[in-house]
Parts: C-alpha cells; structure tokens; sequence
C-alpha cells in the first residue's frame, strides 16, 4: 500500500539557469521535452516540465520561467509522470515506486508503494491528482478513454463509468474538465460519475487547460485560443500549432504548448498578442507542421481550420458567393477539384518556383491529376495508391490471377478447397473480412469504368469485357461466401497500401487483375490536395506555405516516394549505420584473429556473433526503406497506370449517390434479382443522365 509521509517545510534554494533556448520572437520556445503523460504543468510558481537526458533513458524534471527565459533542472527520472494538485505539483514516479511532491528543487514522498500498482495506473493519460485520488484516463485511444480513480491511502481502483474522456484537467475546488465529443465537460471529483456540458467545441478542440490565478479554462479550436470566464467564452489570440498537442499548461500571461510531432516546447503570450495577418486554411485533414514557415513569416499566423467535411462542392460556393477569408482549401482530390480548374475558380501556382521544381519530376500520371492545360493547381498532402499483395507461403502453388474473370473463377475454387477452411481468397487490409460477390461485382465495376475513362470513350456496360465477367459471378455467386478472416491468418491475396518499404506482413506486391489479358490495369488513387483561392488577398503567402510544406516533407513519408522517378534501392539510415558498424568490428576481429599467435576462442565467439546480427539485419525486410522489389513492380506496372478515377461513377460524396445507386443495380444481378441485360440496360441509363449532368 501507499503509506503518507509527512512532508517538512523547505525554503527555496535560488536555481541556476540550465539552458538557454529562446528564439528571436516570444512566441516561440525551441525547447526539447520528454513524452510522457503530462509533458508541461503549471503551478503557481511557473511551469515544470520534463525534459529528455542526454543518456536516452532517464528524464529530467525542470522548472521553465518564459519570463527570464531559463530552464532549470531540478530532478533526474526514469519514468515519471507530472501530475498537478491543488497544492503543488506532484510525481508519479514508477521507477521509485510512489507518488512524489516538489518542495523547492527536491522530490519528497508522499505515498511509497508497497503493493503492484495496477498496469492502468503505469500507463496513465492525463493524471491529476484531486481530493486525495490519482484521477486519470486509460484506454485505447485518447478519445475513447475511460477515466479512473486511484485511491493510493487504500490502493483501489475504480473505473467511474466515464468514457470517451480525452485532456483531463484540473480545476477549481477539486472540480474536472475533459474533453466528450463536442464539448468540454465538467465532473466533481467527489463523485465523478456524471458530467456536466460546460461549452461547445469542435471534434477537432485541443489544449485544455486551467488557470487558477484567473479561473479560466482555455482551449484551442479552429486555429484560435478560446476562454472560458464567467459563464463566457471568448476569443483570446491566434495560434500556430504544429498538431497534434502533446501537452498544454497555463499560468498568469503564458499559454505553454509541447506539439506530438517535434516534441518541443512552444510559448504564447495571452495578454499581448501581436499584430498579424491570418492565413487561413480550411480542410478536411490536419494541415501540415507550419512550424518552420511560421519561424520564417513572423508577420503572419497560420490559422488552420479542421472541418468534418469538405469538398469541391463547397469550394465552388465559397468562391462563388466572395469568399476571400479562406487562403487554402484542403480536401480530396476528385473530378470535382477537376472541375474547379476548368472553370477557373483555382488560382494557378505553376510559378512558384518550389513547387514546379516538384511537379517536374513527377510521374506523368500525377502531373496530369494535379494539372491542366500546362497549369498547376494543386499540391499534394498525401495520397494512398491500391495494390495487390500474394502470400509468401503460396508462391509457386497459386498462379496469381491476371485478369478479372481468372479473379472470380480462382474465388469459386479457392472457396471449394478444403484446404483453406475459413480463409478467404482476397480480402482488404482495412477489413477483417474476405471479400462476398458484391466486392468482387464493385472490383469489376470500378476497373471497367476507369479503363472507359482512360481510353476516352464512353461507358457501355453492354460491352462483353463488362458483361461477360458479370455473367460468371453471377453464376458462382453462391460459391462465394463473406468470411471473416480466422485469427492470425490472411488472405490469399491482400488489397493493400502500395509502399516501398520491405516490412509486408508475409506477403509480397504481385500485379493486380486486368480487364483482359491485354488491358493495362489501373491502380486505384486517393489522394488530398491543397488548392489556393483565386480570391484570396494573400495568394503570394499561400503560395509560400505549400513551397516550406513540400520543402519540409520528410523523406520516409510513403506517399512522397510514389511520386518521383528515380528512387533507388536503400535502407533506413538508422538500420545501414548499424550494418556499417558491424561491418567495420567484423573487420577489426578478423584483424585480431589474423595477428593472433594461436587460436583465441573468445575472438572467434565474438566474430561469429557479429556475423550473426550482420546478417540478421541484412536479411530483415523491413530496414529496407526502397525495397527493389517493390519498386522495380512500382517503376514498370503501377506508375504507368494510376487511376484517380474522376468520375462520380468512381466517388463517393455527400451531394450525390450516383456511385451508390448504380453499386445497389449491380448487388441486385448478382444475387440473381434481376438479369444480366436487365442490369447493363439500367447502367447504361444511369451512365447516360450522369454524362448530360456534367
């Protein structure tokens, strides 16, 4: 159990500064901290913080004044988490086994642990401590965590029945906040069964934070600071925010902020808030890290608007109806955003000089998707191709299938082997299921559709390339059943991410089926790009985002390796300094054992494990960052013939459900309600109203 201990009264001992990093502008803190379950807390005295040693392993617990500038270590660690207390800041410490206060530069006990702690209490999210109980989140994810209660003078713990909690925050008089849903909720921790809505926020608030001094929550949302006050919420100042928030405090003029992506610690100053220019971006994703453009622009602030959704539909109204308070639009790349260029509603960026220099060394097919009529207007965010992927164990017994009709008849068999009890033939690795007739009915479909598309021509699906497979899964459909993958197992063939690492779970790229023999096979793409509105008072700013966020691209990003041609065959920097390294002891033992006047065991021994971790990495698939495999199939089969498929037959929107209503025509031939003709015919009806809508 966790015993309490007196704790004397200690002066303060006056502390030396540690370092010093404090950029130009006071609204920037390029200070490292350690990760962990409360990275930054405030208490009346200041903000403490936990900062990574220089060893790797232990942590260093310090005090940072964003007034003086200075960051004083006070503590070193090895596994601790912060936890702020109405009377002070406290430390769950695992390593030492109890629960710590800080009183000047020393940690104190409070309660030392005699019994296991519970695993929920070691991996905690968001600990604070209140009316004598560790309050803290434990779950799978922050969003769907359920809070606990810690008692450490009983050592019990107790789930309080509350989920879906993320950012527990100390307030007043032993009261919670957190983050549910779309809003911020409060609970007494007396009884912390029930919340309380307190204000309405966005799915996509961040930053909850407490200031005793002036009894205000704050919160980020939308690319703003937001306070609550009195029953009132305002709005305190623009942020620029590398997302996602990794920690959050506040204490008198200072809001802190350690972002998940650098780990470093940022400062703002909330009662002085300087003059800028907004640029905004409105998307449907995270923007991406503006950190190093903001360093760059001091005399703007990146506003990064995240909304559920957004698409061409609602760019074209916001341009239409004078929109000029939006600068990038971020949302999926679809016929849509073609449609935008055409029209003209998208200001052109082929002369920012970055950005073309990208663009140039682009596949075809990307160039053609992001441009039109010589023309750039769009950059890329990040983009997902679909591939194929083939069990290692079944190479040399299962022919992959090359066209869509050998897909459907290897389904049927594959099904009818009492070799594969329960294992599907193909299935998606998004999916714990295999797929049932309707995926392999949507795969023709999507494949018939993009080759019609791809070749100019209009969409028949009386042609016997579309009917003809048509007729044979509806032959075999009931040979086909939707099973759900057995624990542990895979698919014969996989629909995948196509990446270029080597890390491929047990199986490898193989082409995907084609129409026919003779057809190319497209490679279905997803992609999100940035577009800038021709509206916008500050299109040279936008501009000079996009060119620092693909300068910023980091070059393990799977995405940014599809782009380009010219990859070359490599592994991870961190896996070949290791094979370096081993390489050049290898060569110093052989030294060794040469020069030796006799045998020597303990050499030999040494030489052989060397050997053997050498080799183990050479012969590990995922240290290769550019597998050649992968690429080489990339380079020759998947570059060439990358399908966006800009149609509304190929997409799914809000606005309309052409792609599902066709998809329902198709199931019901399928399933044997209606006939093959009758299915094409009522296709061809569809296809034809679709192509006079456009």
């Amino acid at each position: 159990m966790f015993h309490k201990r007196l704790l004397p009264l200690l002066c303060c001992l006056l502390l030396l500064p540690f370092h010093m990093a404090w950029a130009e502008t006071s609204d920037a803190a390029p200070v490292t901290v350690a990760y962990g379950g409360q990275s930054i807390v405030a208490q009346a005295d200041g903000f403490y913080c936990m900062l990574p040693h220089e060893d790797g392993i232990h942590r260093v617990l310090a005090r940072y004044d964003p007034v003086s500038q200075a960051v004083t270590p006070l503590q070193t660690l090895v596994n601790a988490w912060l936890m702020p207390s109405a009377e002070g800041l406290l430390v769950l410490d695992s390593s030492r086994n109890g629960i710590y206060a800080l009183q000047g530069p020393k940690l104190l006990p409070l309660y030392t642990l005699t019994e296991e702690v519970p695993q929920e209490l070691w991996f905690a999210d968001s600990p604070v401590f209140a009316q004598g109980q560790v309050f803290f989140l434990y779950g799978s994810s922050a969003k769907g965590s359920l809070l606990y209660a810690f008692d450490p003078e009983t050592e019990t713990l107790a789930a309080t029945g509350l989920s879906g909690l993320s950012s527990l925050t100390l307030g007043p008089e032993g009261l919670l906040y957190a983050f549910r849903g779309q809003h911020i909720v409060s609970l007494s921790s007396a009884q912390p069964t029930a919340a309380q809505e307190v204000a309405e926020v966005s799915m996509f608030a961040d930053g909850l934070a407490y200031d005793a001094s002036s009894d205000t929550l704050y919160w980020v949302d939308e690319g703003m600071l937001h306070a609550l006050r009195g029953g009132t919420v305002s709005q305190v100042r623009a942020l620029t925010l590398p997302t996602p928030l990794d920690g959050v405090a506040v204490c008198g003029d200072w809001y802190l902020v350690v972002d998940g992506i650098s780990a470093q610690l940022h400062a703002y100053n909330i009662t002085e808030a300087p003059e800028q220019a907004m640029l905004t971006i409105r998307s449907s994703f995270r923007a991406g890290n503006s950190l190093t453009f903001s360093q760059a622009h001091p005399e703007l602030y990146v506003n990064a608007v995240l909304v559920e959704h957004l698409c061409a539909e609602e760019v074209f109204t916001a341009i239409q109806t004078g929109d000029d308070t939006t600068d990038i639009f971020g949302l999926p790349l679809d016929s849509g955003v073609r449609r935008l260029m055409e029209r003209g509603y998208l200001a052109p960026l082929t002369h920012a000089q970055i950005i073309a220099r990208e663009y140039a060394r682009m596949y075809p097919a990307w160039q053609a998707a992001l441009a039109l009529d010589g023309e750039i207007y769009a950059v890329l965010s990040g983009a997902i191709v679909q591939g194929w992927s083939m069990r290692d164990d079944l190479d040399g017994r299962v022919t992959p299938p090359s066209t869509v009709e050998e897909l459907i008849s290897g389904a049927a068999a594959w099904a009818d082997n009492p070799a594969n009890p329960g294992v599907p033939w193909v299935s998606s690795s998004v999916y714990p299921q295999g797929w049932g007739p309707e995926q392999y009915g949507e795969y023709l479909f999507d494949a018939y559709v993009s080759d019609c598309l791809r070749r100019g021509e209009g969409v028949d699906f009386s042609s016997e390339t579309f009917a003809g497979p048509l007729s044979m899964l509806r032959d075999v459909a009931g040979d086909i059943q939707q099973v759900t993958l057995p624990k542990g197992e895979s698919s014969a063939f996989t629909v995948r991410e196509y990446y270029l690492n080597g890390s491929n779970d047990g199986q490898h790229y193989v082409p995907a089926p084609g129409l026919t023999s003779e057809a190319n096979t497209l490679y279905p793409v997803r992609a999100q790009v940035y577009v800038v509105n021709p509206r916008s008072p500050r299109q040279a700013e936008a501009r000079a985002y996009l060119e620092d966020l693909i300068s910023n691209r980091m070059e393990h990003d799977a995405f940014t390796q599809l782009l380009c041609p010219g990859e070359s065959p490599r592994r991870y920097a961190s896996h070949q300094a290791q094979i370096d390294d081993l390489r050049a002891t290898l060569s110093e033992l052989e030294a060794l054992t040469e020069s030796a006047a006799s045998p020597h065991s303990e050499l030999e021994q040494r030489m052989a494990w060397v050997l053997q971790e050498l080799q183990a990495i050479e012969n590990d698939l995922s240290a290769w960052q550019v597998y050649e495999p992968f690429l080489a199939l990339y380079e020759q089969e998947v570059a060439p013939n990358l399908g966006f498929g800009f149609s509304p037959m190929l997409e799914t929107s809000r606005h309309t459900s052409v792609r599902e209503d066709m998809l329902r025509v198709l199931s019901q031939c399928i399933q044997g309600q209606s006939t093959v003709e009758a299915c094409v015919n009522r296709l061809n009806d569809m296809a034809r109203a679709i192509a006079l809508e456009n």
